[in-house]
């Protein structure tokens, strides 16, 4: 076989592998890495919506949403628009979503991301007398050759150098009419042959490891910090906290707007990463405990804040923020906050300890491991919620866990919010880049999108250690139905 066509054969191998190699990569973003889609809950106007950010495979490439809410949401429509930070939104990227009253959904938006970087996604509730907006920050990065694809690159060009070669000397050889000298021949096939073995085998070790998904992050490139930084963690946050009205009177509403800035620079915070799908978890509860909210702050800027609520009675009111920056553990910041107006008489609820409680339609029976509770002595405690003498084995996953344990002192100086032990609920499998069911304004309400969702109950557990004997005020929270459950309790802790 002539050396013409030996350079044919090598020359249609060496198309169809570039070729493999041309498909298109994964996209990564700045972060910790993620196995699935990333939900983001904050609040938007009067309700609470659960944003799930779908991985994307591709830059430039779809951006897949799922818009979750609750049963209190009203019939509107809910414009989302994506744009790099350092632009503004456009309309061209945008998506809007029919919300039906008592429908939470989930209900499916399709945007865009053109390239990598850091993002932006503002969501906008338009049905309300002042349009309100949340804003979630992720950052897209798009996949760079690492040394294994190098390699393989630099194998498929020296193999064509080596087919380029043998084409010209070929043809050479064929115009002077001499046949080509044979170890000319063999060494252009042996480097042939090794290179291309070369190539093929990096690039078969690449296509059978696992693909790397997208990692979605509300933490920005911009701070990303030096190793110094990640190995010993970040400053502490300074928490600003400012009342809309100064004077905030009991039965009106009130705006809590909060600025939170890094407690070396004195900079706005913007690299809060999700902590159990959310940015912010802020926990507001009255002297009594008769007036309890667990909320989480719609984020206006990098490191602006700000949620509404009305306030039930007069008095001190403790506002307990909870967050995590990038590379650090949670921080817990504590505000007080006093309310004024009349005090309104009303019959305490009374607050039992264990045994059965009653809410909703739902039946919740509280026990301990072990009686008497001590201190400094992990307890486990246990919620078995039944409903018409049946277990309630449909509990859905909020924020991330089975259920939500807050415990306080009766002074507020002590706090803690547990989460339930066990399996994490499992994340939804992939999703086709196109699915029908997608939404662009259309079809709001459609639930057809393969659901894989893990239930829990119908017993939630936590594991918690009292520090200090005494009276401690108890919320457990879990979501049934689309609705947020909650069961107010106390506890006594008795030293040991």
């Amino acid at each position: 076989m002539s050396v013409v066509k030996h350079s044919r054969y090598l020359a249609s191998l060496l198309i169809v592998c570039m070729a493999l190699l041309g498909l298109p990569g994964t996209a990564l973003a700045h972060g910790g890495p993620t196995n699935g889609p990333q939900t983001y809950t904050q609040t938007v106007g009067p309700y609470e919506i659960a944003t799930e950010v779908e991985p994307t495979m591709r830059v430039p490439g779809p951006l897949n949403l799922k818009i979750t809410a609750h049963t209190d949401i009203k019939d509107g429509v809910l414009s989302l628009r994506a744009a790099p930070s350092n632009l503004p939104f456009t309309d061209s990227n945008r998506a809007r979503v029919r919300l039906i009253a008592g429908q939470p959904g989930p209900y499916y938006v399709q945007l865009h991301v053109q390239e990598g970087g850091m993002w932006e996604l503002e969501l906008c509730l338009q049905n309300t007398p002042k349009k309100a907006c949340s804003l979630i920050p992720f950052t897209v990065i798009a996949p760079t050759p690492d040394a294994a694809s190098l390699l393989v690159y630099g194998a498929f060009a020296f193999l064509g150098l080596i087919l380029a070669a043998s084409v010209v000397a070929g043809l050479v050889c064929s115009w002077l009419h001499i046949s080509m000298p044979r170890p000319f021949i063999y060494a252009f096939g042996l480097l042939a042959i090794i290179s291309l073995t070369a190539a093929l085998t990096i690039a078969a070790q690449q296509a059978f490891m696992p693909a790397p998904t997208i990692q979605l992050s509300s933490a920005t490139t911009s701070q990303a910090g030096t190793p110094s930084q990640l190995s010993i963690g970040r400053p502490y946050v300074n928490v600003e906290l400012v009342s809309m009205p100064a004077k905030p009177i009991a039965g009106q509403a009130l705006t809590l707007d909060i600025q939170l800035t890094d407690g070396s620079t004195g900079l706005p915070i913007d690299d809060l990463v999700l902590n159990h799908d959310a940015l912010m978890h802020l926990v507001i509860i009255n002297e009594d405990g008769s007036f309890f909210r667990h909320l989480h702050p719609a984020r206006l800027a990098p490191g602006h804040f700000q949620i509404s609520f009305i306030p039930d009675q007069p008095g001190q009111y403790s506002v307990y923020a909870e967050i995590e920056r990038l590379n650090s553990g949670d921080q817990l910041i504590m505000h007080t906050l006093e309310v004024g107006g009349h005090f309104s008489p009303s019959t305490p609820a009374v607050r039992t300890g264990l045994g059965m409680h009653n809410v909703a339609d739902l039946q919740i029976q509280i026990s301990a491991s072990h009686t008497p509770i001590l201190s400094g002595e992990p307890i486990t405690l246990t919620f078995h919620i039944t409903r018409n003498g049946r277990p309630v084995t449909d509990i859905q996953p909020w924020l991330g866990m089975a259920g939500h344990l807050l415990m306080r002192s009766n002074d507020g100086m002590l706090f803690a919010h547990v989460h339930a032990v066990g399996a994490m609920p499992g994340a939804p499998g992939p999703v086709s880049s196109s699915p029908a069911d997608w939404l662009n304004g259309t079809g709001a309400g459609d639930t057809t999108w393969p659901q894989n969702t893990q239930y829990f109950g119908p017993d939630v557990q936590f594991v918690y250690t009292f520090p200090e004997p005494g009276t401690y005020q108890g919320w457990m929270q879990f979501q049934h139905a689309h609705q947020i459950i909650t069961v107010p309790f106390q506890l006594q802790v008795s030293a040991q």
